[in-house]
């Protein structure tokens, strides 16, 4: 009866044991993800693993952050103030996140969360890089200009969340819209446009550079500023003008921003009526915080500025 005992035990033990062998399989580690180098305005930034822990100061990296769907732990937001408030494109999901000021210590304030990747904007980056990257990998501007374009900005951080098929795809869509109301208004690449600030009741301020990042959006429709605005603002690429002599301002399209309590001003100025913009409905009020936005734009606030936009594009585009 013992040996019946003993072979049995036998029989189940080895069956334990083999069972327990096929469960210790070995289980393949997780890939180990190379490290990320970015080059930027102020040397190299090397960023190990996916980044969790993000904070954002300042609105163009914080938008590339959130355009990408992920929502920083605390954020430093310039276009937010008195009198302005929250941009109309920034996600509701922003608010459970802790807002930061420039008004007290930063550096105290971001070493506090313990991020492990800081993104500062060029006007930042100047006075707090050095303190910052030494708490967590930090990202600047890309390059020496104060705005780098967004569709680089974008990639970059991309690549450092290990989201680079997001970004381009981001890219590619909103490039894609602004080509669809290209080839929607043909008639835009013979359109002029300008943009002008009404920065006091008596004064203008008015865009004559092309180059300037302001003007891209219109730029890549084909659009022109009038010559002689152009010739006028010289090397300088700005105009000041006498709200008086607003009829100067003879373009298709009139991009009018105006400094809070001045947006029905516009209307009363002499020959506002007649310019060709106002004869075409096509003359578009922007706060100060959208003519920011415009020139300083990213994948957040330029699907917002187009919807914004289109119809007096498309106004614009119809012949005299």
């Amino acid at each position: 009866m013992k040996s019946a005992y003993a072979a049995l035990a036998g029989v189940l033990i080895l069956g334990l044991t083999g069972c327990a062998g096929e469960h210790r399989t070995a289980t393949p580690p997780p890939a180990v993800l190379a490290p990320v180098t970015v080059t930027h305005a102020l040397g190299q930034t090397t960023v190990d693993g996916t980044p969790a822990h993000i904070v954002a100061l300042g609105s163009r990296w914080l938008d590339a952050a959130q355009a990408l769907d992920v929502t920083p732990i605390a954020y430093l937001d310039e276009m937010t103030g008195p009198g302005t408030g929250t941009p109309p494109w920034e996600p509701a999901a922003l608010s459970a996140s802790k807002a930061l000021a420039t008004s007290g210590n930063l550096v105290d304030e971001v070493t506090a969360l313990h991020p492990d990747l800081i993104l500062v904007d060029p006007f930042l980056a100047a006075t707090h890089y050095a303190d910052l990257s030494k708490i967590a990998p930090t990202l600047p501007g890309l390059t020496a200009d104060p705005v780098t374009p967004w569709p680089d900005q974008l990639r970059a951080l991309g690549q450092v969340l290990r989201k680079p098929a997001a970004a381009d795809q981001l890219i590619a869509g909103i490039n894609a819209r602004i080509d669809g109301i290209a080839q929607r208004t043909p008639t835009l690449k013979s359109a002029t446009f300008v943009d002008a600030w009404l920065t006091v009741p008596t004064r203008l301020l008015v865009l004559t550079d092309p180059a300037d990042p302001s003007g891209s959006l219109f730029t890549r429709l084909g659009m022109t500023i009038p010559a002689h605005l152009v010739d006028e603002g010289g090397t300088s690429g700005r105009l000041t003008l006498p709200a008086e002599q607003l009829s100067r301002l003879d373009a298709d399209l009139l991009l009018a921003a105006y400094s809070p309590g001045l947006d029905e001003t516009y209307g009363r100025l002499p020959g506002f009526a007649d310019l060709p913009a106002t004869r075409k409905h096509a003359v578009t009020l922007l706060t100060t915080q959208e003519l920011t936005a415009l020139t300083q734009p990213t994948a957040l606030s330029l699907p917002y500025l187009l919807t914004k936009l289109e119809p007096a594009l498309v106004n614009a585009a119809t012949p005299h």
